[in-house]
């Protein structure tokens, strides 16, 4: 699947087809029905970084009158992308915290959740933030999504974290990560959610959205917005910047093989 704005237009398309209801994060999990789950989707954005285009995807999905979760990532100066968060936010998507405390703190659990409770209070300044997600860090040795692991989130005031609360839901989980839809785990080291359910076919392809009509449980779509654009020439540049993390994450996975 290309990660143009028009594959994406398609991909939502697609979804109304199958009379599946796109919904945020905090709204799935707010309004749980497991006898419902055929009839949602989860729509979530991981900003890792060009804030431009996490608004350029926002408006699309608010022309199609769909909300999303956006996910966004705190500076080392503890800085967020404040005109960004605002503009999404007026939209009407959810705003939530793209965490990397444990990465950034080199393990030090004690201080990555000081650090995360402070980033978690900023981000609150510019918009109410309900649930939060891991970044990855894939060339870090620390998974952040341990950060999290037994802790009562309410101590925060969250409703939910967005891969550690679908940890046993049966889900069909698409995502761009690694630049590839649901790539193996030498592009994909740690973002997965939920329980998997086999094998299903691209959202690109024509039979996705009779696939969809029959499918009984949650599909979950989890993209970063960096990857998708309208034009060649930003779409070869991502790709390329894709290209070249791929490369390193084979080598740390081989180098780590190794020892």
């Amino acid at each position: 699947m290309s990660f143009k704005h028009s594959a994406y237009v398609e991909l939502l398309q697609s979804l109304r087809m199958a009379a599946r209801f796109p919904i945020t994060v905090s709204g799935y999990v707010e309004n749980n029905d497991q006898d419902k789950q055929a009839r949602y989707v989860v729509l979530r954005h991981d900003v890792d970084r060009m804030p431009s285009r996490a608004i350029a995807m926002a408006e699309i999905e608010a022309s199609s009158g769909v909300r999303a979760t956006y996910y966004f990532r705190c500076s080392k100066s503890g800085r967020f992308p404040d005109s960004a968060i605002h503009a999404i936010a007026d939209m009407g998507h959810e705003i939530g915290y793209h965490y990397e405390c444990l990465s950034a703190c080199r393990g030090d659990r004690s201080s990555a959740l000081i650090n995360f409770e402070r980033n978690l209070d900023a981000l609150r300044k510019l918009a109410p933030c309900k649930t939060v997600a891991m970044h990855g860090a894939p060339l870090s040795p620390f998974s952040n999504q341990d950060l999290l692991l037994g802790i009562d989130l309410s101590r925060f005031a969250l409703v939910c974290d967005a891969s550690l609360w679908f940890l046993e839901t049966p889900v069909a989980y698409f995502t761009d990560t690694g630049g590839i839809w649901n790539a193996d785990e030498v592009s994909n080291f740690r973002d997965r959610v939920g329980r998997a359910v086999g094998k299903y076919p691209s959202p690109s392809s024509i039979d996705f959205a009779q696939w969809l009509s029959g499918f009984r449980e949650l599909v979950y779509v989890s993209t970063h917005p960096e990857r998708w654009t309208s034009t060649a020439i930003q779409y070869g540049i991502s790709f390329g910047m894709d290209q070249a993390v791929n490369l390193a994450k084979r080598a740390i996975r081989h180098s780590r093989r190794s020892r």
